[in-house]
């Protein structure tokens, strides 16, 4: 299993901007990440099954951004499953439930990150 968080990148991403701006970088991910929980609850309520590989598409790239490998893998699973030529509604379920809760914990992984 991937790791959940690589603070490789998130070290790298201190380097490349600067201490100083890293926390607040890492406060945009918690916030719009935060967000994105009950987005993405919404679009399965409705449904919309694009909508729902869209945003999965998104929250792909930004976690690889913030290190979060772990919620990457599973929002590329997620992403696939939701493009189906016919989306089963049980399985998105379900595999939405553990990219929700992967988020959350990817949430809380670099929220704390701090340099050692």
């Amino acid at each position: 299993m991937t790791e959940l968080l690589d603070t490789k990148v998130l070290t790298q991403m201190a380097g490349d901007v600067g201490l100083e701006v890293l926390p607040q970088l890492i406060s945009v991910f918690v916030d719009d990440s935060t967000a994105k929980l009950s987005q993405f609850r919404k679009l399965f309520d409705n449904g919309d099954w694009s909508g729902l590989a869209m945003e999965a598409h998104t929250l792909k790239s930004v976690c690889a951004t913030y290190g979060a490998m772990r919620c990457r893998d599973e929002a590329i699973a997620f992403e696939k499953l939701c493009k189906a030529a016919e989306p089963d509604r049980a399985a998105i379920g379900e595999k939405l439930d553990s990219l929700l809760g992967t988020l959350r914990e990817s949430i809380t992984a670099v929220g704390g990150f701090t340099l050692k």
